[in-house]
């Protein structure tokens, strides 16, 4: 679905768009909870609503299971209480196992082009995560001098 959120109210502009392809227009001002209620109401009639969307597949890694759309995750079918970064961190490197990422390029990718911190923040959450991990610590790898991956099976 394609909702057009414009300063132009004109019915030429509402037209065009319409006929362009956007399934729904809102113009400037809107409030936010009729933005909330068009969102839902697009998505509904995509056949997307949060209730019908198919839940993603779990990633798996030997003892350690984490489920994006729950944002839950198990070591040992016990559940771990991961802060929302370090659950986007192992979610993340869990996606692509054996594959080696640098601070640098799991700053970009977790925190975002935004964050202002230093590359030491990867190994500060790196750290917090094995210790969640316990005995399955050495599942997150560290590539000395590169910097780390999750290991594949």
């Amino acid at each position: 679905p394609v909702m057009m959120l414009t300063a132009k109210d004109s019915e030429l502009d509402k037209v065009r768009a319409l006929d362009g392809g956007a399934d729904d227009y809102l113009s400037k001002p809107f409030g936010m909870m009729e933005l909330v209620s068009r969102t839902r109401a697009l998505l509904r009639r995509a056949g997307r609503s949060s209730d019908s969307m198919p839940e993603r597949k779990a990633l798996s890694v030997e003892n350690l299971t984490l489920w994006p759309d729950r944002r839950e995750a198990t070591i040992d079918g016990e559940p771990l209480s991961l802060t929302m970064r370090e659950f986007d961190l192992l979610e993340f490197l869990m996606r692509s196992p054996g594959v080696v990422f640098s601070r640098e390029t799991l700053l970009q990718r977790v925190w975002g082009w935004d964050f202002d911190g230093g590359s030491r923040t990867v190994d500060v959450h790196v750290q917090q995560i094995r210790a969640k991990l316990g005995d399955s610590s050495d599942l997150i790898e560290t590539v000395r001098g590169v910097g780390y991956r999750m290991r594949e099976e």
